[in-house]
């Protein structure tokens, strides 16, 4: 289980520097449960279409947030 909430930014994906690419996961729920297993983890990305995961280690802003095909942002709150 996990206490994290996260929230869908739609059509937009995290573009700063503070992430580590976890490739590859197969779904969502993959992706989801490596955040969850961080303490540390403020957001991820999760790109369907090749199958990539980048977990966020820091708070992210607004302008660190780009319209990416096939990628999605989730922010994460405790």
């Amino acid at each position: 289980s996990c206490s994290k909430k996260l929230d869908e930014v739609t059509n937009s994906c995290y573009t700063g520097s503070q992430s580590y690419v976890l490739t590859p996961v197969k779904y969502f729920v993959d992706c989801c449960a490596l955040c969850c297993k961080s303490p540390q983890c403020f957001g991820f990305n999760f790109n369907s279409q090749t199958s990539r995961c980048d977990v966020i280690f820091s708070p992210v802003q607004s302008t660190q947030l780009a319209p990416s095909s096939g990628c999605q942002f989730w922010n994460v709150t405790l």
